[in-house]
């Protein structure tokens, strides 16, 4: 009974890993392309005077796109990476 409690565990952690990984691969390619990630726990623009930074928090993963005149890309990376802000405030 213990033997298969133990294989039942081991699928489930390796079924819920691997779903992860299919979350972050998929919010990964969407905003190479351009587009906005599907999995996103929350969102936010932050409004400066030279323009806007969206921001997506996801399981483990942030994304920042940068549409100001100082930079304009697309940041994706581990939960701990900062906003890319110059030392300026955000407006709102």
């Amino acid at each position: 009974m213990k033997k298969g409690l133990i294989v039942l565990l081991k699928i489930i952690v390796l079924g819920v890993f691997l779903a992860w990984v299919f979350i972050v691969f998929i919010d990964y390619f969407k905003t190479r392309k351009d587009e906005k990630p599907i999995f996103c726990i929350s969102e936010k623009t932050y409004e400066y005077a030279d323009g806007t930074t969206y921001e997506c928090v996801g399981i483990g993963y942030k994304m920042y796109k940068y549409e100001r005149d100082s930079i304009n890309a697309t940041e994706f990376g581990p939960i701990f990476i900062e906003q890319k802000t110059n030392g300026d405030k955000a407006i709102n």
